[in-house]
């Protein structure tokens, strides 16, 4: 199952989904998150799209792999903190942001936000998650996580800090941790493709 990032798509899969559909022993699962692609919807949050996942997974069982990037990574912890989740046996998880305080930091600083509205916006996430903002942070949601893992994270990443793999790493000692240099949050590269392809099977 790959579950993509914010401002993207389930399209964001095509080479791995190519490679992976050669072998007739993988069924490929790949959809786009509320308000993305081709969903509905105008409305996004963390909280409705680990709600997604989970009733997919509900649909569909156990499952084998799952490969997630950015803010699908950071939604599928928050779904298997949050629901009871069927089987997975393993877990990919590209350049994952740390905590919502980041997210909120991130568009503090993106939009020029003044005090007030970054209140607003915290009360609000507080209210839609039904959680203190504390607890919604890696090492809150991955602690009881004991899959196998690979974290994948770029030293360079402008957008979510290599420090979050680092701290994922700490409390998921079950992963590996994949560094590359250059390829910032997207990580596009056959590099890339090759070692989620080989960590799968």
């Amino acid at each position: 199952m790959f579950l993509h990032g914010w401002q993207s798509s389930s399209f964001r899969w095509k080479q791995y989904i190519e490679l992976l559909s050669e072998d007739p022993a993988y069924t490929l699962l790949a959809f786009d998150a509320p308000a993305h692609g081709q969903s509905g919807g105008k409305l996004f949050t963390v909280p409705a799209y680990a709600s997604l996942i989970n009733k997919v997974l509900e649909g569909y069982g156990p499952i084998h792999a799952v490969v997630s990037h950015s803010i699908g990574s950071f939604s599928f912890f928050y779904a298997q903190a949050k629901h009871k989740l069927p089987v997975i046996n393993k877990l990919i998880a590209l350049s994952t942001p740390g905590s919502a305080t980041e997210f909120i930091g991130f568009y503090k600083n993106s939009l020029k936000l003044n005090s007030e509205t970054v209140k607003s916006i915290t009360e609000e996430f507080q209210n839609v998650a039904g959680d203190d903002l504390d607890k919604i942070s890696l090492p809150y949601l991955a602690k009881n996580l004991s899959i196998p893992g690979l974290i994948v994270h770029d030293q360079k990443d402008g957008l979510t800090d290599f420090s979050n793999a680092r701290l994922l790493n700490q409390h998921w000692p079950q992963a590996e941790l994949m560094t590359t240099t250059g390829l910032g949050h997207r990580l596009r590269s056959p590099e890339v493709v090759k070692a989620v392809i080989d960590f799968i099977k």
